[in-house]
């Protein structure tokens, strides 16, 4: 029989040498625990876990050594995490990207023991700032873990499963806790990998082949130009409204008389467009109702909204084709800003991700700043983005969260009353 008890544990802080890096473990929760989940705590394996994934966001973010190889159970498992990183460390150098002020946090979300292998969710927040750059990033990821006690004092990794663009795209969405597919040698996932490994290769390439010989040395590119909007959207707006939310679980309304609803509390749905749409209301436009949900742009309940509200391609549709009230923009190929004009889109326009051809494009993201690669001429987009509780961007470089994916851009030109 289990009892309903209130375990606080103490705040766990731990700066590294190097002074560029620092972990928190917060926890503190009411949960359903006996005697045998208080062994667990005895036994450390929460500690454990948080500094396994401390030194994997570390490797990933900073190109620190990952140190709990050895803790990994299978060899499969073992060599997708470390080529994971090498590839991920391969498009930051190529970029010349240097992270400092690293910092990263973790919250137990969920756990549960069957036979001697404990399953735990894990809240990982992760934030950094990178040289040269004026604001911070940061990121918000749900981490699944699959660890076991082979003997005593000694814990193994039997599963790893982040829900970050990568191990979505190749691991496939809903595959949390599943051990078994390292069990022997995984061919689809080996030739997803490669694939991947390919995509960012081209991608990084295609950024180099824009550096100007003569931007390289003492020549400082000039200011961006401002576009100019053909309607009235509120950028600053946007961009604020889009920061301010994105990280929590229970966004604000994008206006007054549009009510937000969670669409990942939905299940097999995410939020990201919804999200979206409120940033979109952030900034000044109406909606477009037609009370009818093929048409149209609006959201008021579940049963009375249209599907460009929350849907991908629905929304970019809607909005690529609207000639009427609500919102209206233009559909371009994806590409970065180059000197000196630094023009095609900005601030508050809008990015969407194709994991893979045969999905289509599936998820939406907002720009709320650029990145200037100096030397290059060149300014990438920084995005924000919500697709649940705990999973969210906020300032980070579409090529860090997104690396090697297909992009397109909907440039917002205005809306109509």
């Amino acid at each position: 029989m289990k009892r309903k008890c209130s375990l606080i544990l103490a705040l766990i802080l731990i700066v590294s040498v190097t002074n560029i890096g620092a972990v928190a473990n917060d926890r503190e929760e009411e949960i359903d625990c006996s005697n045998e989940i208080r062994n667990i705590y005895k036994n450390d394996w929460y500690q454990f876990a948080e500094k396994f994934l401390s030194d994997y966001y570390r490797a990933i973010e900073l190109g620190d050594d990952l140190h709990f190889l050895d803790s990994i159970k299978y060899s499969g498992l073992s060599s997708y995490l470390n080529e994971k990183i090498n590839i991920i460390n391969y498009s930051h150098n190529a970029r010349g990207l240097v992270a400092r002020d690293f910092f990263v946090s973790f919250k137990i979300r969920d756990f549960r023991e069957e036979e001697n292998i404990l399953k735990i969710k894990i809240a990982a927040i992760v934030s950094y700032q990178l040289e040269g750059d004026e604001s911070k990033s940061e990121y918000g990821e749900t981490v699944y873990m699959v660890l076991k006690e082979e003997e005593l004092n000694k814990i193994s990794v039997y599963d790893l499963y982040i829900e970050d663009a990568f191990d979505t795209a190749i691991r496939g969405y809903n595959n949390q806790y599943n051990e078994t597919i390292w069990l022997e040698e995984n061919n689809d996932i080996a030739l997803a990998m490669e694939n991947q490994k390919n995509e960012i290769l081209k991608e990084t390439e295609k950024l180099n082949d824009k550096k100007k010989t003569d931007l390289s040395t003492a020549i400082t590119p000039k200011e961006p130009l401002e576009i100019n909007a053909t309607g009235s959207f509120s950028r600053n707006n946007m961009v604020n409204y889009a920061l301010n939310n994105c990280s929590l679980n229970q966004p604000a309304r994008g206006n007054s008389s549009i009510p937000y609803y969670d669409f990942s509390s939905i299940s097999g749905n995410f939020d990201c467009t919804n999200f979206a749409s409120h940033v979109l209301l952030s900034g000044g436009t109406p909606v477009r109702d037609t009370n009818d949900p093929n048409t149209g742009w609006y959201y008021f309940s579940l049963s009375d909204r249209s599907y460009s509200w929350s849907g991908v391609r629905p929304f970019y549709n809607f909005v690529t084709g609207n000639t009427a009230k609500g919102p209206y923009g233009t559909g371009l190929s994806y590409f970065e800003l180059e000197y000196p004009s630094y023009a095609g889109y900005q601030k508050g326009d809008i990015i969407q991700i194709q994991y893979s051809a045969s999905q289509g494009y599936r998820h939406t993201v907002i720009v709320t700043d650029f990145y200037l690669y100096q030397g290059y001429g060149v300014k990438e987009p920084k995005i924000t983005s919500r697709t649940a509780d705990d999973n969210y961007n906020k300032n980070r470089l579409i090529s860090s969260a997104y690396p090697g994916y297909t992009k397109r851009i909907l440039r917002l030109d205005g809306y109509r009353y």
